[in-house]
């Protein structure tokens, strides 16, 4: 993998790192480092070697499901500061950068839930994206 910070956690490097079998690790230092910072999921994908990481494909937004949002959205998991921090990527997106892929799953009960990336998963709609790259995860 690449350690330029710069380009470690893009899409294409996620793609590298499928091509050579990593990324399953590619994901587990994504989520440890501070783009991903998910330390919870983190800690549930190093608890569960059965759980594959496909390869980054191209998929609608429309049809992924949110875990996280506003209070009220009754998400799952809540952001006080969902609006200032979606629009705060959704300018960065506007400034040229891209996103790493969304990480993606059916294992946590709703078809196609945004394990990782639900602020970026906003922020592309708002910027009127119809489809990002998406890394799907299930158990085997």
């Amino acid at each position: 993998m690449n350690n330029d910070p710069e380009n470690k956690w893009t899409v294409k490097a996620a793609r590298l790192a499928a091509q050579n079998g990593k990324l399953r690790e590619w994901v587990i230092d994504f989520l440890e480092g501070p783009v991903g910072h998910n330390l919870e999921f983190v800690a549930d994908v190093r608890k569960n070697p059965s759980w594959v990481f496909d390869d980054p494909i191209m998929f609608p937004l429309k049809d992924m499901f949110p875990i996280t949002g506003r209070p009220e959205d009754n998400r799952y998991f809540k952001d006080k500061d969902w609006d200032k921090r979606v629009a705060s990527i959704a300018q960065a997106i506007v400034d040229g950068w891209s996103p790493p892929p969304l990480i993606v799953t059916n294992y946590y009960g709703n078809p196609n839930s945004v394990v990782d990336g639900n602020h970026r998963w906003a922020a592309m709609i708002k910027n009127g994206q119809t489809e990002y790259w998406a890394i799907f995860f299930r158990q085997i």
